[in-house]
């Protein structure tokens, strides 16, 4: 329902199927997340729902985050993001 927290750091990368990022917090396996996603040189943010595949420590008090989309990217909506 997008009630939570904002608990995003950086974006890392990209693909149709999901993104890694840079979050402020550790994440659970499985566990269910809506992202909003800002778009290099603005228009609207992409709003997808995905699943945390994998959390680790980065080591620096941040955790890297790979998460599945739920529905996969279309071609032009993953072009939105190549800068």
């Amino acid at each position: 329902m997008g009630l939570g927290r904002d608990l995003a750091v950086s974006l890392i990368d990209v693909s149709e199927d999901g993104l890694r990022l840079r979050l402020t917090t550790e994440v659970k396996l499985g566990e269910e997340a809506e992202l909003l996603v800002s778009r290099p040189g603005g228009g609207k943010p992409l709003k997808t729902a995905a699943e945390v595949r994998w959390c680790m420590p980065a080591g620096d008090g941040t955790f890297l985050v790979g998460v599945r989309f739920r529905k996969r990217l279309a071609y032009r909506e993953l072009t939105d993001f190549v800068a």
